[in-house]
């Protein structure tokens, strides 16, 4: 990580619990594959910290926003039931028994880059392998500004703080 003026690396909190109402703009991070249904419409996976209404409403939108869950695919969503601003879902392709940290990673680093302009995001992709979804996320949401000028430098502070649920 750089200590220059221009950066500042987000702080990680890992917290046990989906933080309660009043989470402001923080967006909800959520892992999505590709269902098993002839249609292939996206299910949530990492579930643990959702609850049956969430995940309901969560796979009633994207189907209805006509989401995939491909690879680097992203859709952004406003579920009522949830403590977050919105939820954005990520995707990872079809489903598996086990997630390899590359895939993680890189579908973190994708959510971090859809993200601008958001300062505090909340993840369950931690679900699937802690590691490498922080690791993502960090990496996806550094910008390298030194040679900017004030014109030109990104605008919104970026992102400064992740919750990892774990």
């Amino acid at each position: 990580m750089s200590t220059q003026p221009g950066y500042t690396a987000p702080t990680v909190t890992v917290a046990t619990a989906l933080p309660k109402r009043g989470s402001g703009s923080a967006v909800l991070v959520v892992p999505v594959v590709t269902g098993s249904d002839k249609d292939g419409s996206p299910s949530v996976v990492g579930v643990g910290f959702l609850d049956a209404e969430a995940v309901g409403e969560i796979e009633v939108g994207l189907r209805a926003l006509g989401a995939k869950a491909g690879p680097d695919q992203v859709t952004r969503l406003h579920v009522p039931s949830v403590p977050a601003a919105s939820v954005l879902a990520v995707g990872l392709g079809g489903a598996r028994d086990e997630w390899p940290a590359d895939l993680v990673r890189r579908a973190a680093g994708v959510a971090a880059r859809a993200l601008t302009g958001v300062e505090a995001v909340v993840t369950t992709l931690t679900e699937l392998h802690l590691e490498a979804a922080i690791e993502g996320l960090i990496l996806g949401a550094y910008r390298f500004t030194d040679f900017r000028s004030a014109k030109t430098a990104p605008k919104d502070p970026g992102l400064a703080r992740i919750t990892a649920l774990s």
